[in-house]
């Protein structure tokens, strides 16, 4: 059986476990809008079943596909350790006793596979240094989300300047649309001008933005998780220290989720490595 690794496996499960189920409910709740829109057809009631039928269908997607996911990710993942913990943190399965483990579809086969798949388990995690992975991991902001947010800022100041005069009775509303323009510009430029890492990653621990450096003895639980949903959304790098949880919000970052864990991960690594060597 091909062996993959973690990230691959988990890109896999945001494909079967939420963005398809997504794309189920959008279908759902998006078509009736239009059928009535279009006076396809009348009842507006439709709607509402749409919705209905959306989050039923999706649930049900999820339900059905995330045991085959189990089976497919447990047989071919060497640290499945590792994939269970980041699984949990991207929200993609509910952690071990959750209820909703419950609402899970299972035939009696695929449950055999499981109880068979469990004794995985028992193996350790592998745990091996990346040459890939450099001394220093130095993260920035994403050059091109600040570009993004100058460009959008830009734009909705000159959508209100433009429409101002002509928006009578609504100049709150253009007023609003120009605050939030500049808004975005500023913070996009920013973003641009700060030439200084806003993450620092080594051997030695972690240094966040506001330049406090975390060794590495003196943190501990270091992961990356997907905090709120929908527009709320955030991913953030979190750990525990002895002055309580620091956070960092990686969405504005040049760097992945996946290549984050990773780095971290051989960075502790290297840490741990050095300190049995003295």
């Amino acid at each position: 059986m091909e062996q993959v690794s973690v990230e691959q496996a988990l890109r896999r499960g945001r494909l079967l476990l939420q963005l398809i189920p997504l794309l189920l409910f959008i279908i759902c709740f998006i078509a009736p809008m239009l059928l009535v829109a279009t006076e396809k057809i009348s009842p507006v009631w439709l709607v509402g079943a749409g919705f209905a039928t959306g989050l039923a269908l999706a649930w049900l997607w999820w339900a059905v596909a995330i045991t085959h996911w189990r089976i497919w990710s447990l047989g071919r993942v060497r640290n499945i350790h590792e994939l269970h913990a980041v699984a949990v943190q991207e929200k993609l399965i509910w952690r071990k006793g959750h209820w909703a483990e419950r609402t899970e579809i299972r035939t009696r086969a695929q449950r055999e596979t499981l109880m068979a798949l469990k004794a995985r388990l028992a193996i350790p995690d592998e745990r091996l240094d990346d040459p890939g992975v450099p001394a220093t991991t130095a993260v920035g902001y994403s050059k091109g989300q600040s570009v993004f947010l100058c460009v959008f800022g830009g734009v909705l100041i000159g959508f209100a300047a433009k429409n101002f005069r002509v928006s009578k009775g609504n100049e709150w509303v253009v007023a609003i649309m120009a605050a939030v323009g500049a808004w975005l510009l500023i913070d996009g430029l920013r973003k641009l001008l700060h030439r200084s890492p806003v993450l620092v990653v080594d051997q030695q621990g972690i240094t966040l933005r506001s330049k406090r450096f975390h060794a590495w003895g003196g943190i501990h639980n270091e992961r990356v998780i997907v905090k709120g949903s929908g527009r709320s959304t955030r991913h953030l790098l979190v750990f525990d220290h002895p002055g309580g949880e620091a956070e960092l919000d990686i969405g504005p970052l040049a760097i992945s989720k996946g290549a984050l864990r990773h780095a971290l991960k051989i960075h502790r690594l290297r840490w741990e490595k050095g300190r049995t060597t003295l």
